[in-house]
């Protein structure tokens, strides 16, 4: 697991698991797997075949561009296309949702 402030944008291509803060936006590639328990300052994008999984902050939009999400923690919003597989669990919040 990786911890500490990273600089974005920052693309997931394989399997990562992190703790810190993402200062901008966050790439999920198709075969990446993205599980944060941190907070992500910008937006998080899922491509077809990525997934993420969403434990602490997102303070932008995730965009769900064909992906798998789970979102458990908190962010801004929410855009999916009509690929994309989201489940967002009843105690998540969503704090501006359209």
């Amino acid at each position: 697991m990786q911890n500490g402030k990273i600089n974005g944008p920052v693309v997931i291509t394989d399997h990562q698991h992190f703790a810190g803060q993402i200062v901008g936006d966050a790439h999920v590639a198709s075969g990446g797997s993205f599980v944060l328990y941190g907070q992500l300052t910008g937006d998080l994008h899922i491509e077809p075949g990525g997934r993420a999984s969403v434990h602490g902050m997102v303070c932008g939009t995730i965009f769900n561009n064909g992906g798998l999400l789970t979102l458990l923690g908190m962010a801004g919003d929410i855009v999916s296309d009509g690929s994309a597989h989201s489940t967002i669990d009843p105690v998540a919040v969503i704090t501006h949702r359209r």
